[in-house]
C-alpha cells in the first residue's frame, strides 16, 4: 500500500511542476511580446528622424506665405535691410541620420532580446537546455522565479 501511494505522490508532484513550467513558459512568451511591442513603438520615431534628414536644406529655410499675401505682393521689388535675409538654418541632416541610428540599434536590441526571452519560453516548454533559463539575469522576476521556484 505505502508503494502506490508514494507512486500517488510522485504523480502529484510532476503534474505540478509541469504546471509550475508551463505558466513559467508562459510567463517568458508574454514577457517577450510585450518586450518587443514596447521597442516597436520606437519605429515612429525612426521613420520620423529618417525622414527629415531627408529633407532639402532649401526647404528648411524656406518662408511659408499664405495664399492672401502672395495675391497681395507688390510687383514691385522692394530693398532688403541686409542682403542676406535667410540667417535661419535648419539643423543638420547628419544629427537626424545618427539620433535614427541610434534609435534603430535600440529597436534590433529590444527585438533581440524580446525574442531570446521567447525563446526561453520555449526552452521552458519543452524542456530543452535546463541550465539556460537559470543563467538569465537573477535581477529581472522570471530569472528570480526561474532559479528559485
Amino acid at each position: 500500500m505505502t508503494n502506490s501511494a508514494s507512486a500517488d505522490i510522485q504523480r502529484l508532484v510532476i503534474a505540478l511542476e509541469r504546471q509550475r513550467l508551463r505558466l513559467l513558459s508562459l510567463g517568458y512568451y508574454v514577457s517577450g511580446a510585450i518586450g518587443v511591442a514596447f521597442v516597436s513603438f520606437l519605429l515612429i520615431h525612426f521613420f520620423l528622424f529618417l525622414g527629415f534628414s531627408f529633407i532639402p536644406q532649401s526647404q528648411w529655410n524656406a518662408g511659408t506665405r499664405s495664399p492672401a499675401a502672395a495675391q497681395q505682393a507688390s510687383p514691385i521689388a522692394l530693398p532688403s535691410a541686409s542682403p542676406s535675409a535667410d540667417t535661419n538654418q535648419g539643423p543638420p541632416a547628419t544629427m537626424f541620420q545618427i539620433v535614427a541610428a541610434v534609435i534603430g540599434v535600440i529597436i534590433i536590441v529590444g527585438w533581440t532580446l524580446g525574442a531570446l526571452t521567447a525563446y526561453g519560453g520555449h526552452c521552458i516548454k519543452k524542456r530543452k537546455h535546463k541550465s539556460s533559463s537559470i543563467s538569465w539575469p537573477p535581477l529581472t522576476a522570471f530569472g528570480f522565479l526561474t532559479a528559485h521556484c
